[in-house]
């Protein structure tokens, strides 16, 4: 992870302007040690990465205009059951049900 990216918790849209306040702002400000003008990355946990520039560090938080926003969508988890021997009429019966919960391999 680059040591120039931080959290939002808000949405990140292009072109706007963000504040980050407490923690973040604390390890921007402290022991980041950024200045104004210096690029940064900002996430927000729900699968956006925005570049940004800090242009303004005040007493309790740090003004971010964001450039460039990218989104990334989560990867699905691929499922995959796993069965013991069974009967043929109950091991018809649980990839039946299994198909129906949506998972993608059997391992028999």
């Amino acid at each position: 992870m680059p040591q120039n990216r931080y959290y939002y918790e808000g949405v990140l849209q292009e072109g706007s302007d963000i504040a980050l306040k407490d923690d973040e702002f604390h390890y921007l400000k402290s022991v980041m040690r950024t200045r104004v003008g210096e690029s940064i990355e900002v996430i927000n946990g729900q699968g956006s990465l925005a570049q940004g520039e800090v242009i303004g560090i005040f007493n309790k938080e740090a003004h971010i205009t964001l450039s460039e926003v990218k989104t990334h969508n989560k990867p699905q988890p691929i499922v995959k059951l796993a069965l013991a021997f069974l009967k043929p009429s109950h091991l018809e019966y649980a990839i039946e049900k299994g198909c129906e919960i949506g998972v993608d391999a059997f391992i028999l």
